[in-house]
């Protein structure tokens, strides 16, 4: 295909250091310069003398690349026998059989290079090769009608680009006033909407050498496009090579002066230019030093009016083939490929921009877009109606053509919104949940639904901090139809359980609260078993209080915000009762049929009380015959330091506890030191003073049988050595 030699213009990376043969050298300059004939011959009089099974991979590449298939596949079938043969013979020997109608065995073959490549980006398609074929077959069936365009010539026409109300593109049509026209491609315009001819676009664009694709800002008022260069470069390198040239046209008069971009090169080319809308970002495809294979994808980001340094797309759009032809639409990246996974020689793929550097996998387009043939140059109109792009199948007008499609199925355009402000929602997934086949494309937050008669799908549509909605949509009619599915944000919600330390049961008709800053209060009271739910206000944060007479009050210290909670938080706050029920329930294990967070507070002391109060331990233990505290008592202390802010209408005794060791009067006093102490170290911390009852019990209340000395270990009289506390009463 002629449009390869002077606008793809890709080449294979030839391998070098097994040979020093001028004949071989001449050879590989000249399959480089896709002077394929003649270095085949080449190759082929070196292996008359000297049986070196390389060359018979390059005479297999260079058959491949003459789209001759049948013999570029009877040298890789020898190429594949070499111990040493390069892996991608496997894979092109598979392509190449496939090519030919044999499938089943291409799949032995991409096996063997998947087993030398088992990182490579096609594996998965490679593995189930025959399938995959069916699928891109059968993709798009009855979905597009393809018909040639009525201005294509009997020269080449390739590379449409959308320009006003119509398309610029490159031909080497006859022109009675330009004797070159048809060994050179010009730039041509033809109004799509009506039997107009194409007219030469820009006498100032056009040059006497290949002026070919382009692209356009958002209001056509700058040109991007590809032009060869006016030197050869080497001898090592027979070809013209690919510039990009920029201009503009701010009054719709003439375009300024030509302006190259910095990154063309005498050494390599730059061609394909692709603007994206917003003009940011400019795509195109280069044989520069540092790719994967013949031509790679790059682009460019407008800093400031400054061209940045290229960025390669990467091995998983880039492969060791030809990646051409780029076209950016809709987060979608088209681009045309000989190396992905595919129909024909070349097939056009997409991939989608996810962001920060991410593309989505690549995805063949199918068919009828895709044949057997070259594929390549696809623009689609926004909202991917109709298009056109670029093929060498028969039944064109001449080598290259430009082709027309249009979806024959009935469209339905969903968008999708937020259900309070009406904005766009971007990145929703949506997804088909029954079983017909329906063609669904995503742009932006368009959802495009092609449906057949009165077809119907189910649909639905899932983005994070959203409800879930499912829709049945279907088809009322010819064209395009337009509705809205607008997703309600989910409501943040609080659920929970309070229960009884003591007891496990549920604590019924508790006051729960949450305290927030900036928003209004929210309270409710627990049911009859003891849970409570709340609907969070977005952009709070809230602490939780809990309530209930005869119980400790809970502060939690934990601050809760909305925007940290992605639907249901659950959380078991555990209430801890000053004052005995007058007949205990049986124990009973009450859960939530969920995993929740438990909130937890002091342990329930072993010894009762009269009147049925309830003693806690404070874990503050104490070395042998002193009243000072250990340092590793902080914490309990400030824990019963907040409960008594929490609490602050309530009457404590605080009460200190010794062993039966030593003298009981000593004992008394000691243990009075130490209630002190603790009452002291509150007071110091706001806590009034008559607020708090200090109480040393000396001896006199063991909670085990360790009234004899001898008869304990020294970790049993550590038990008795505690300090407590329980409430008394209220504050008048």
């Amino acid at each position: 295909m002629k449009i390869k030699i002077c606008l793809i213009a890709a080449c294979l990376v030839a391998m070098t250091g097994w040979s020093q043969n001028p004949k071989i050298k001449k050879a590989d300059r000249l399959l480089e310069a896709r002077k394929y004939r003649e270095a085949i011959a080449l190759y082929e009089e070196v292996l008359e003398k000297d049986d070196q099974p390389a060359l018979k991979g390059k005479i297999g590449d260079a058959y491949r690349k003459m789209r001759d298939y049948t013999n570029a596949e009877t040298w890789y079938s020898q190429a594949v026998h070499d111990p040493e043969t390069n892996p991608l013979h496997f894979y092109y020997y598979g392509r190449m059989l496939q090519q030919n109608g044999k499938c089943v065995e291409a799949e032995q073959w991409y096996r063997q290079f998947v087993r030398l490549r088992p990182y490579d980006a096609r594996k998965k398609q490679l593995q189930r090769a025959c399938a995959y074929e069916e699928e891109l077959l059968q993709k798009n069936t009855g979905a597009y009608t393809v018909q040639p365009a009525a201005f294509n010539a009997e020269g080449a026409d390739l590379g449409p680009a959308f320009y006003k109300n119509g398309l610029v593109f490159a031909s080497k049509r006859k022109d009675p006033a330009h004797k070159n026209a048809a060994d050179y491609f010009d730039l041509y315009f033809v109004e799509t909407s009506g039997t107009a001819q194409p007219q030469r676009f820009s006498e100032r664009l056009n040059s006497q050498y290949h002026d070919g694709i382009v692209t356009f800002n958002a209001n056509f008022t700058e040109i991007f496009f590809t032009r060869s260069r006016k030197n050869p470069v080497t001898e090592l390198k027979e070809m013209y090579p690919l510039e990009i040239l920029r201009s503009q046209n701010p009054n719709d008069s003439a375009w300024t002066a030509l302006e190259p971009l910095p990154f063309n090169s005498d050494d390599y080319s730059v061609a394909h230019p692709a603007l994206t809308p917003d003009g940011k970002r400019l795509f195109f495809s280069s044989d520069m030093p540092g790719g994967f294979g013949g031509r790679d994808l790059y682009f460019s980001e407008n800093l400031n009016g400054q061209w940045s340094k290229p960025v390669n797309l990467g091995p998983n759009i880039n492969t060791e083939g030809d990646e051409v032809f780029p076209w950016y639409e809709g987060r979608r990246l088209y681009f045309a490929s000989d190396g992905q996974v595919g129909l024909g020689g070349m097939d056009i793929f997409f991939v989608t921009d996810q962001g920060n550097g991410d593309w989505s996998e690549v995805e063949n387009l199918g068919a009828p877009v895709n044949s057997e043939f070259d594929d390549f140059g696809i623009v689609i109109k926004p909202q991917e109606q109709s298009g056109f792009f670029t093929s060498n199948r028969p039944g064109g007008a001449g080598g290259d053509d430009i082709y027309h499609f249009a979806q024959t199925r009935a469209q339905v355009i969903v968008e999708l919104v937020d259900a309070t402000t009406n904005s766009a929602l971007l990145d929703v997934i949506a997804t088909q949940t029954d079983d017909s086949n329906i063609v669904i494309k995503q742009f932006d937050n368009q959802l495009i639904v092609n449906l057949i008669g009165n077809e119907c799908g189910t649909f639905s549509f899932e983005l994070k901090g959203y409800t879930t909605q499912t829709r049945n949509i279907c088809a009322l009619g010819e064209g395009a139809q337009k509705i809205t599915v607008a997703l309600q944000k989910e409501i943040p919600r609080l659920i929970g359980l309070t229960v009884d330390q003591n007891t496990g049961q549920p604590v019924a008709g508790a006051a729960v609260k949450l305290v927030a800053e900036k928003c209004n209060p929210l309270t409710t009271t627990t049911n009859a078993d003891g849970k409570y739910e709340f609907n969070l206000t977005e952009d709070c944060c809230y602490q939780i209080r809990v309530e209930k007479d005869q119980f400790f009050t809970q502060a939690g210290n934990e601050v809760i915000c909305t925007r940290d909670v992605s639907g249901s938080l659950e959380k078991t706050i555990y209430l801890q009762a000053f004052t005995a029920p007058i007949k205990t329930p049986v124990a009973t294990e009450v859960k939530l049929d969920f995993k929740t967070e438990e909130v937890k507070s002091f342990q329930r002391s072993a010894k009762t009380y009269e009147g049925g109060s309830i003693a806690y331990l404070i874990n503050v233990y104490y070395d042998f015959g002193h009243a000072s505290v250990r340092r590793e008592a902080l914490p309990e202390l400030e824990k019963l330091l907040q409960l008594l802010i929490d609490n602050p209408n309530l009457i404590v005794e605080i009460s200190s506890h010794t062993d039966s060791r030593g003298d009981s009067r000593y004992n008394q006093k000691l243990s009075q030191r130490r209630a002190d102490a603790v009452a002291t170290w509150l007071i110091q911390r706001g806590i009034k003073k008559e607020r708090l009852v200090a109480v040393g019990y000396g001896e006199t209340r063991l909670i085990n049988a360790c009234e004899i000395e001898e008869d304990c270990s020294e970790a049993a009289h550590q038990m008795n050595r505690r300090t407590e506390f329980r409430v008394l009463g209220k504050t008048k």
